[in-house]
């Protein structure tokens, strides 16, 4: 059978607790600051009401699709226990195949509400992070478009596996990574991400995996375009989302008066919504309204699935939805520069470790974690990233200033603040 979309990920029974006395409160370090939610110590805590619904981003994801009309599949890994057959009966009655496989423990979840809608999720994973290539059909992977939301432990490495497998039949691919994920930095995603037709990652999750604190979400699509995806998008909760798409940027709104009820599944549903338009043939800016329409029906609703739309209604919305999006074109002339940071197939740069650097940005990130026997290796007979830089790269001028610079993290810095400076 060929799908018109597979989707890969995570499958949790959650529970959704709610009391009255949790707190949201802000705590700020020198580098950054984070919400919380608060619980006072010691005290036992009444639960007003339990609520228990089927998630995980590949369920959530693979509904969504569903209903917006997609022929769809969802790889994962289930327990052998009640709950797993919970969830495949929550998969046939949304008419959903299950192309996965079986063992350990299904996964299983704790959403802590706050009373500002906010939450905190407390996640098992189980048998999701088990899925091994051996669970994989090959002859099952025929599909249109292959979605994969965040894998960890040994399913992620069966994932990079799916990713290879899938492109090379010409499927389209798109790639919503966790924290988790991000948390790995460029260098270790790489191979997933230059096999990707669609990023959709949150604002936060963007700033991790480039190692940044840069809070211009176009600037963050932009670079993480250049590193294979065709599209990026980037959500930022209440204040929409922004995307880049071949040399310019599109940003997206959200409604105003939107009634919140709770906001875990959103950015599956954005993800998967937008995901389905280009299936579809939409507009980017149509993508961008789909995505927001099923978010905003996830969060009106309890649950990451039981306010997601159906295919007519999502589409009668869109003609009538009123969402401002703004687009500009990005500088070609910065466009041209950054792309000449990467390095041309067969000329990456080889670390002692085996670790491979095919771009600048990369290099400045990974010299203040590079161990010093490593810089040491690569500095001591002759600085072998001057020479990169120089023959591969043309760029003499810096090559000469890293050259005396005194430390990996003085290195770092002066490469950074070059390629910053050919931007402005």
């Amino acid at each position: 059978m060929v799908f018109d979309i597979i989707t890969i990920g995570s499958a949790t029974v959650d529970v959704f607790a709610y009391t009255d006395s949790s707190e949201t409160i802000k705590i700020k370090n020198i580098n950054s600051e984070h919400d919380y939610i608060a619980y006072p110590y010691g005290d036992k805590i009444i639960i007003n009401d339990l609520d228990f619904e089927i998630g995980g981003g590949g369920t959530n994801t693979a509904v969504s699709f569903s209903r917006l009309g997609l022929k769809t599949a969802y790889l994962g890994k289930l327990g052998n226990d009640a709950n797993a057959e919970k969830i495949l009966e929550l998969l046939k009655k949304e008419n959903i195949n299950f192309i996965g496989a079986r063992g350990e423990k299904t996964g299983y979840s704790v959403v802590l509400n706050s009373i500002e809608h906010e939450r905190t999720i407390l996640t098992y994973k189980g048998a999701n992070n088990e899925l091994l290539d051996s669970d994989v059909v090959l002859s099952n992977l025929q599909t249109k478009w292959f979605y994969s939301s965040s894998m960890i432990g040994q399913s992620f490495e069966t994932l990079k596996s799916i990713f290879f497998v899938v492109k090379k039949t010409g499927a389209k691919t798109a790639f919503n990574p966790s924290n988790y994920q991000a948390k790995l930095g460029i260098m270790q995603l790489k191979d997933v991400l230059k096999n990707l037709d669609v990023l959709v990652l949150n604002k936060e999750e963007a700033q991790l995996l480039l190692n940044e604190q840069n809070q211009n979400i176009g600037e963050l699509a932009q670079k993480l375009s250049s590193y294979g995806p065709e599209y990026v998008v980037i959500t930022d909760g209440k204040n929409g989302a922004t995307s880049y798409y071949k040399n310019k940027i599109y940003q997206i709104g959200t409604s105003k008066d939107l009634k919140i009820v709770e906001t875990t599944g959103a950015g599956d549903a954005f993800a998967s919504a937008f995901v389905s338009g280009l299936f579809y043939g939409l507009t980017i800016e149509d993508c961008l309204k789909l995505g927001i329409i099923q978010s905003e029906a996830c969060i009106s609703g309890m649950g990451a699935k039981t306010n997601l739309m159906f295919k007519h209604d999502a589409l009668e919305k869109l003609k009538t939805i009123n969402l401002e999006i703004k687009s500009y074109v990005v500088d070609k002339i910065q466009q041209k520069v950054q792309r000449s940071f990467i390095s041309p197939n067969g000329k990456e740069f080889t670390l002692q470790n085996g670790i491979q650097i095919n771009d600048l940005n990369q290099l400045s990130m990974i010299l203040k974690d590079m161990s010093d026997d490593v810089f040491n290796y690569h500095t001591q007979n002759g600085n072998h990233f001057a020479s990169w830089i120089r023959d591969v790269f043309s760029m003499a001028d810096l090559a000469s200033k890293i050259t005396s610079s005194n430390s990996k993290y003085e290195m770092s810095d002066t490469i950074k603040h070059y390629l910053e400076s050919l931007g402005e």
